[in-house]
């Protein structure tokens, strides 16, 4: 019997996303950590079916740091399994590049906290929202609305004779998935004020990621939440963040 692995990625704040053409995906995440400002805190937790305490990867020590480069590898008894990711058509994401044209836009994965890699594995989405864009400022600005998908899961099988790897570059812990089990892993990357009463908008951070931050920076807002949708992190707005 075939066991499985469902990664979900939920919010605007955890990642983005490249590859996906060519059938790879990769998730940048994160990590923002200044003295009396907002920090983006990025945490990998893994549930398994039957067992009530998490594995939780955040960087309370060096064994559950989450940096670097982290893989993905689902092998079989007598040989690697084939390559693939399959997107689901109703999946068009939300990756910050994709606010601009083509190029426009130098993002450097390497300035990320952590990178996780993956080549197995069905993408669709949790959840889409019709998205409206406005500047730094709040000003909306002249584009249409856009359909996109921000809230995604990654399903992998692993068959009852196989077993798959999430192995951490460096000397954090690798985390074994045995065939013919379940498990659900979260990526999150939730911002927390710390001594900061003002609201801030999160999604400036992702500007940190280019060697080349524009004049006018695009933010996405809800187009259908005209009360609450906001450039910020916070529920009913973007993201699932309650403060």
């Amino acid at each position: 019997m075939a066991g499985n692995v469902k990664f979900t990625f939920e919010g605007l704040c955890p990642f983005f996303t490249k590859h996906i053409p060519e059938h790879r995906l990769m998730i940048g995440l994160i990590g923002i950590y200044e003295p009396n400002e907002v920090m983006h805190v990025p945490t990998l937790a893994i549930f398994e079916e039957g067992f009530p305490e998490p594995t939780i990867y955040r960087g309370n020590s060096i064994r559950k740091l989450l940096t670097g480069d982290v893989f993905f590898h689902l092998r079989s008894n007598d040989s690697l399994a084939a390559d693939d990711i399959v997107a689901d058509n109703s999946v068009n994401l939300l990756d910050i590049e994709r606010l601009y044209e083509p190029g426009a836009l130098a993002v450097d994965p390497q300035r990320c906290q952590a990178r996780l890699h993956f080549n197995h594995g069905a993408l669709s989405q949790i959840e889409s929202n019709l998205v409206k864009f406005v500047d730094q400022h709040g000003d909306l600005l002249d584009r249409p609305p856009e359909r996109l998908s921000y809230n995604l899961k990654l399903e992998i099988p692993v068959p009852e004779q196989s077993y798959a790897v999430l192995h951490f570059e460096g000397e954090t812990d690798d985390f074994v998935f045995k065939g013919g089990r379940n498990y659900r892993v979260a990526i999150t990357s939730l911002p927390q004020h710390i001594d900061h009463d003002d609201e801030t908008n999160h999604f400036q951070y992702f500007y940190s990621l280019a060697g080349n931050t524009p004049d006018t920076i695009i933010i996405p807002e809800q187009a259908n939440e005209e009360d609450e949708g906001r450039p910020f992190c916070m529920l009913g707005g973007f993201g699932n963040t309650e403060y």
